[in-house]
């Protein structure tokens, strides 16, 4: 098992016994060090501790050009797997290596992409939009800002935005096939895929797609959110919680997202004190956050708290002034519930027809 960077970087700059991170994040091994930048040449060190044993395991430190950063990646992480002896296929051999750029420009520009996106508002998507774009411009056989500039499509219609859901879906589509065709079948191209599925009501077709990202990459955090993001849509409630659990697992600094998607099924199987603890946390992270704003609404008007729910339509209405019945109606559906109920529920708190 291995913890996403997300959580991770939370313990960036901060100095932190490993032996409390191992605890907080549910580890033994912790891999740290530090980068140093110096025109084009970058300096590596690395230490693979046993915090349970508390002694170094290995360490190492590198000096090389930038341009060969990627090189570089994969000579630590095979010298940490030989280390802790983790055999791999060919074909996780060939994964280590897929969807990356010899161009240092263009990775710079989508890693700050994808950060920015995962503050999952509508002004960090289109910025996350522009950078996708100027990172294609300057490598176009760079599988992964394809994958970002997806998802950036992909949000339109979670966002009620799309002028044209069909073409957006489209497009989305294209663009995570565009980002295979440079390194073969890729677990973030297949999410993706999945996620175009169930946005267009293929419910078995997206968890097909979605099992296969988890095939491919058995220990990412994302990889199971967005399986379980298919069941969720499909309606299979209790196995899509422990889809998100899992996610959570290995990432334990959740991102807004993963605390979001849980929440609405906690709402759908009638667990909505959970719901509103989760989407109150999100808020307090994000106070913007659409999504959260939008399940305090129902789930306080379907727990009898109408006031609140008031009072949270309104902050629904200032992040998206033109959203309708109408929109909701088109936009994505959760299989196997009543969404007419839902419907009026958020009618009676003054979302308008």
């Amino acid at each position: 098992m291995v913890i996403a960077r997300n959580s991770t970087f939370a313990y960036k700059n901060r100095h932190v016994k490993v032996q409390q991170i191992a605890e907080e994040l549910g580890v033994r091994y912790i891999l740290e060090g530090s980068v140093q930048r110096s025109d084009n040449r970058v300096r590596i060190t690395a230490q693979l501790v046993d915090a349970i044993k508390g002694h170094h395991l290995w360490a190492e430190n590198y000096d090389r050009k930038l341009n060969n950063v990627f090189s570089l990646q994969d000579e630590i992480a095979m010298k940490i797997m030989a280390e802790m002896q983790v055999e791999l296929t060919v074909d996780e051999l060939g994964r280590l290596s897929a969807i990356k750029t010899k161009n240092i420009k263009a990775y710079e520009k989508y890693l700050i992409g994808y950060e920015i996106h995962q503050r999952r508002t509508e002004a960090d998507t289109l910025q996350a939009r522009k950078l996708s774009q100027e990172a294609i411009s300057l490598d176009p056989e760079y599988g992964a800002p394809y994958i970002l500039l997806a998802k950036t499509y992909l949000d339109d219609v979670w966002y009620y935005k799309s002028k044209n859901t069909k073409a957006s879906l489209d497009t989305a589509e294209r663009l995570a096939l565009k980002a295979i065709e440079p390194s073969g079948q890729d677990a973030t191209a297949q999410q993706i895929l999945g996620s175009v599925s169930y946005l267009r009501r293929q419910y078995d077709k997206a968890i097909v797609e979605c099992k296969k990202a988890i095939d491919l990459s058995p220990n990412s955090a994302e990889a199971n959110f967005y399986y379980g993001q298919a069941l969720r849509w499909a309606g299979r409630f209790d196995e899509a919680i422990l889809s998100f659990k899992k996610a959570n697992r290995l990432n334990p600094v959740k991102p807004l997202r993963y605390i979001n998607n849980l929440a609405w099924v906690y709402a759908y199987s009638g667990q909505h004190e959970k719901a509103i603890a989760l989407w109150t946390e999100a808020i307090d992270r994000n106070p913007d956050y659409f999504f959260a704003h939008l399940g305090l609404a129902l789930t306080y008007q379907l727990s009898g708290k109408e006031d609140k729910a008031q009072q949270a339509a309104s902050e629904v209405l200032r992040l998206n002034p033109n959203l309708t019945i109408s929109k909701l109606k088109k936009g994505p559906a959760t299989k196997n519930i009543d969404r007419d109920r839902m419907h009026d529920a958020l009618r009676k708190i003054g979302i308008p027809d």
